[in-house]
């Protein structure tokens, strides 16, 4: 979320996670703007050991390119890794604007009820999206953010091209 979402739902604590043990060493870095209404969120990177101090700025670094809406949606839009228990071992990915909003949808039933069908295969995106709805920012989870950030940008861009600046000629 390079340039950050504003949400007025935010209530609770600023961020949290699964549960860290006593002697666990973790980076967190976020950049919020909380004012009475709402909180500003960007630049949210969780990770499971603690960083130096150079490359928590490295957290940072962001690429803009200008493509087309549906190239734009199979870019990245989450970078993450987490432990997978049926394969005992560290998955490494990054996850598609496209598949954020599928993937999102079909866990919390927006897409497809679970009461709909038993014929819904879980995607392989299933378990990392499960993963990152246990963090939380302001008390909502971690996905809210990502859907609020790609919508943003979608009616920004929309609105640059519905109603283009008058030209100064």
């Amino acid at each position: 979320m390079p340039d950050g979402v504003l949400t007025y739902a935010a209530n609770g604590h600023l961020a949290s996670g699964p549960a860290v043990g006593a002697n666990d060493d973790e980076t967190l870095a976020v950049a919020v703007r909380v004012s009475p209404s709402h909180i500003e969120v960007a630049k949210y990177a969780w990770v499971s050991a603690p960083f130096e101090h150079d490359l928590v700025k490295a957290l940072e670094a962001e690429t803009v390119t200008r493509c087309k809406f549906m190239q734009w949606m199979s870019t990245e839009a989450v970078r993450m890794s987490y432990h997978d228990s049926i394969k005992g071992s560290q998955v490494a990915l990054s996850i598609s604007r496209e598949m954020v909003i599928k993937r999102v949808a079909n866990t919390l039933d927006g897409s497809h009820p679970s009461a709909a069908s038993d014929a819904d295969i879980d995607n392989t995106f299933d378990a990392p999206i499960h993963y990152l709805l246990q963090y939380k920012v302001g008390g909502l989870p971690l996905p809210y953010y990502i859907l609020l950030k790609i919508a943003k940008d979608i009616l920004d861009a929309g609105q640059r091209l519905l109603y283009p600046k008058e030209s100064t000629a």
